[in-house]
């Protein structure tokens, strides 16, 4: 089927807004014990992972070069700034976020308060913004 163009926006938005609807009837569910938590729930093609944070992870030196880059740092002349990559691959995900596997093993995050949903971690802007 062929829509107008005006319509790819909307059809788009309507989708978007009724897994933010499911995935926040998942979060009231799992608050209030309906739902066992520490469990997988699927929605569609979209899975609603359990973030787990080793308490004794370090990144390793790999890791830290890829996300510092990434960042926008130069990997040979701001070691000094290193500390901000490692903290920011260390971060936890801020409460409402949750992390989520799409359809082909693509990982995104997504805001159970907002139903916004991003594929770079929430927090990677402001360790950009702290190295900036």
């Amino acid at each position: 089927v062929a829509f107008p163009d005006c319509w790819c926006g909307v059809l788009s938005g309507i989708l978007r807004d009724s897994f933010g609807f499911l995935l926040a009837l998942l979060r009231s569910l799992e608050s209030a014990n309906l739902l066992a938590p520490g469990k997988m729930t699927t929605f569609a093609t979209d899975t609603v992972l359990d973030e787990h944070m080793d308490p004794d992870y370090e990144p390793t030196e790999k890791e830290l070069e890829e996300y510092a880059e990434w960042l926008g740092m130069d990997v040979d002349e701001d070691r000094e700034f290193f500390w901000i990559a490692r903290a920011g691959l260390k971060a936890p995900l801020p409460k409402p976020w949750k992390p989520c596997q799409a359809d082909g093993d693509d990982i995104f995050y997504f805001n159970f308060e907002t139903g916004e949903s991003v594929w770079d971690h929430p927090c990677d802007e402001h360790f950009r913004k702290l190295y900036q």
